[in-house]
């Protein structure tokens, strides 16, 4: 009986702190004149980082930093219609999948915007 109660408390502890594996999305691409400026829709990657998850029950966003992605903070405002800051060149974007009923299970990956 020891050991059951055991294995069971041990797979609760485990299931409690999983985290989401995430695959990263194909990079962005967009600079119709060449300027070194664009307007990107980066929610074009939501079904690709979705995977088989259900939209309804899990959150995308996007983040500036790596720091800002694993706390949950600073999302960008305008993920739909967002301006690069680096230019000219590739930009990092961190991605957040997070479950809403459980904010601590989530999983980050990164993509670029070229």
């Amino acid at each position: 009986m020891k050991k059951r109660l055991l294995s069971v408390l041990l797979f609760a502890a485990t299931s409690a702190f999983a985290q989401l594996t995430v695959t990263a999305p194909d990079n962005v691409q967009c600079d119709d004149n060449f300027d070194g400026v664009a307007i990107f829709d980066l929610t074009i990657n939501n079904t690709s980082l979705l995977g088989g998850l259900n939209p309804s029950l899990y959150s995308v966003n996007y983040y500036a930093s790596d720091a800002d992605a694993q706390a949950g903070t600073n999302a960008l405002a305008s993920p739909s219609a967002y301006i690069n800051i680096s230019s000219p060149g590739s930009e990092t974007i961190w991605a957040r999948v997070q479950e809403n009923a459980n904010a601590s299970n989530f999983g980050i990956t990164t993509f670029s915007v070229i």
